[in-house]
């Protein structure tokens, strides 16, 4: 009798001990399944649900594709884009801040971020640069993509303190000659900062 009691103490314990396995193991598999799901594109997605523009809304909604080499060589161009048109050191004119960054613009870019004829006449003093960024793409065929892009500017004018501001910039990209060139920039629009601080962490 002994014996068999002995014998029923140790099934219990091994059955205990299955017990605590399996929920460990379930454990550690739904803070992978969480990590995995925790992405950039959910962080926008939940930021964006705060947004008061409809327009962007209804645009992010259907943005968000996951990166891939491809993809990564589409960022790079909005990129080098974005960087050019952005940054700004010292007294310039329209035209001459054209010239910096029309290299990465399709013929059809150049038309539609056209500058203006009577914008040659003043000069400005602006020191301006992106000091974070953040990018996704949202649409992309054979020959034509779209990015997001969450920026953080930081800018001077004359001998002002440097301020921060933040803007949302969806690019327009076509594939020409072995190039993404931008076709277009259908927003670029002026967001909240704290809405942000998410992104630039």
């Amino acid at each position: 009798m002994k014996n068999g009691t002995q014998k029923g103490k140790i099934i219990v314990a091994i059955s205990v001990v299955m017990l605590l396995a399996a929920l460990i193991l379930w454990n550690i598999s739904s803070e992978n399944q969480q990590a995995e799901e925790d992405t950039p594109a959910d962080t926008v997605s939940i930021y964006m649900d705060n947004v008061d523009s409809q327009q962007s809304t209804d645009l992010l909604e259907q943005m968000i594709l996951p990166k891939d080499n491809a993809n990564e060589v589409i960022l790079q161009s909005a990129k080098d884009f974005l960087k050019a048109y952005y940054t700004i050191r010292g007294a310039y004119t329209p035209w001459q801040h054209f010239e910096d960054y029309r290299e990465y613009l399709s013929e059809q870019g150049k038309q539609n971020l056209a500058i203006p004829p009577d914008s040659n006449e003043e000069v400005v003093s602006l020191e301006s640069g992106i000091h974070a960024i953040t990018s996704f793409v949202s649409e992309v065929s054979e020959d034509i993509a779209r990015t997001v892009s969450f920026l953080q500017l930081e800018s001077k004018v004359n001998t002002s303190l440097p301020t921060k501001a933040c803007y949302m910039v969806v690019l327009d990209l076509r594939y020409i000659d072995g190039k993404w060139m931008v076709d277009n920039m259908p927003i670029n629009q002026l967001m909240d900062e704290t809405d942000l601080s998410t992104l630039f962490q």
